[in-house]
């Protein structure tokens, strides 16, 4: 009789919970009923919609959660609804799998403000509970436009030179909660409150400057929106409109004096610059009297230029020695000039080629060095020097000579020669010059700094001229040359050392 009414009072509970639920459905919220056994509660949440502005036509999934306090396994069904200040209006339910359901937002969802609520209604075991409220929109997702400016002076479009061509980028952005959509649609692109063209979203649009005046800009951006996914907005960046500058550099005279007698030496001049922009340019020559005796042209482009003048006039008449003018007018496709001023003497005098010799006794070398038992030394006979070889493993004795070339405008050729005798026909004893490349003047006279090597040899042991020839580019340092004898056999004698040189003046 007792386990009679107790299953008695719980079907009468049954009954009224059914009824009440009706009743919230129609009149308002109310906390879930558990089954009359459920012991174990529950917490429910609810994820944030895959795309939140939902836009009409497009479909989101918003997922809800059941964390039991204890144990696993939560069943039955999670309700979605709708909540509007008390008021619940079911959108979709679902049956509870691993823990969640997975509600899909409508295509055809009503656009407006929702404010979700997940409800899970419990079983046998679990006490149903509700998530916090979501806020969700359905309708157009919002975006964010901003202008991005660039032009050829300046990358982050802050300031441009007048006549530039800036490029505008419509930077539109998909600015919803969750999710993304693609953009489309199209921007217009106002300049001051004007508009000046229009490209896609996310388009560029070329926009010269050649009109605008010259100071602050407003540029911006209006994005319509596309009808459907998207809402309009607009964004906008200031630029600075500076004065235009001719874009050049180098612009000049090649040399300060030139020698226009056809000698190989600065027979002209070169007048050159370089253009970093599309630049035409007059040149006109005047002479020291200040009448003008050449003119050239040149045309409208970009890069480097350069014209040689040979020292004539337009009538290839050969012009006076004096200190000429030149100026350099450069105009821009806008119209913009920049005018430089160059001056270059031109010089009757012409090189003068020579050759001479330049002569150490050998007794007057500069450095000295020897190994195994070998040694240098200044001989008892004036005017010698005495290269004692070693006689024990790779003895050596060496001596080095640096000799001033007479100063020149042009040096052309070089030889270094020895005086010496040797008492053998082979050749042990060799000569070179130093390498200025390899070895700088300041470093020491290891034989690894010498090239042009030549051995020298003579079994009669009588003393004559040996000679290597060297370069000028390299076995020259400003005006100092350098040669060596070194000998790892027998005794060398040197008497004499020289530096054979042809070279030019100007006079």
């Amino acid at each position: 009789m007792g386990n009679h009414s107790i299953v008695l009072a719980r079907a009468g509970i049954g009954a009224f919970s059914a009824i009440l639920s009706a009743a919230v459905l129609l009149t308002g919220p109310a906390v879930p009923v558990a089954m009359a056994d459920a012991t174990i509660g529950t917490t429910t949440s609810l994820s944030a919609p895959t795309l939140d502005p939902k836009p009409t036509g497009r479909t989101a999934q918003v997922t809800a959660h059941v964390t039991p306090s204890s144990g696993s396994g939560p069943s039955g069904t999670i309700t979605l609804y709708d909540d509007n200040g008390g008021t619940r209006t079911k959108l979709d339910e679902q049956p509870v799998t691993a823990d969640e359901a997975v509600f899909t937002l409508g295509a055809d969802l009503s656009e407006q403000t929702y404010h979700l609520v997940a409800s899970y209604g419990g079983d046998a075991t679990f006490i149903g509970s509700d998530s916090e409220a979501r806020t969700f929109i359905a309708g157009p997702r919002p975006t964010s436009t901003v202008p991005q400016l660039s032009g050829p002076h300046d990358v982050s479009g802050t300031f441009a030179q007048k006549g530039d061509v800036v490029t505008v980028t419509a930077k539109v952005d998909d600015a919803g909660t969750t999710g993304n959509v693609s953009v489309a649609g199209n921007v217009t692109i106002q300049v001051d409150g004007v508009a000046k063209g229009s490209t896609t979203a996310n388009g560029e649009l070329q926009l010269s400057t050649a009109s605008w005046t010259i100071g602050s800009h407003t540029v911006r951006a209006v994005y319509a929106g596309d009808g459907t996914d998207h809402a309009g907005s607009n964004g906008s960046v200031s630029i600075n409109i500076v004065a235009n500058v001719v874009e050049a550099s180098g612009v000049g005279v090649q040399y300060a004096t030139f020698y226009p007698y056809k000698d190989g030496y600065r027979d002209t001049v070169a007048i050159r610059g370089k253009r970093n922009e599309p630049i035409s340019v007059t040149i006109r020559i005047y002479s020291p009297t200040g009448s003008k005796v050449r003119t050239y042209a040149i045309a409208m482009a970009a890069g480097v230029y350069s014209v040689a003048w040979n020292g004539r006039n337009t009538a290839g008449t050969a012009l006076a020695a004096g200190k000429y003018k030149v100026v350099q007018t450069l105009r821009d496709a806008l119209g913009s000039t920049r005018v430089v001023t160059s001056y270059t003497t031109l010089s009757k005098k012409r090189l003068y080629t020579q050759t001479t010799y330049v002569t150490k006794l050998g007794s007057a070398y500069s450095a000295k060095g020897a190994d195994g038992g070998g040694s240098v030394t200044r001989s008892t006979t004036a005017g010698w020097a005495k290269l004692a070889a070693g006689s024990s493993g790779n003895g050596f004795a060496a001596a080095g000579w640096e000799l001033v070339l007479p100063s020149a405008k042009v040096y052309k050729s070089i030889a270094w020669q020895v005086y010496a005798k040797y008492p053998l026909s082979t050749s042990p004893t060799g000569i070179g010059m130093q390498n200025f490349v390899w070895c700088a003047r300041s470093s020491s006279w290891s034989d690894v700094c010498f090239d042009h090597w030549k051995g020298i040899g003579n079994s009669a042991y009588s003393a004559r001229w040996y000679s290597t020839s060297g370069s000028i580019v390299t076995n020259r340092s400003g005006r100092y040359v350098r040669g060596i004898v070194e000998g790892v056999v027998a005794t060398t004698w040197v008497y004499k050392v020289r530096v054979r040189v042809t070279y030019a003046v100007l006079r």
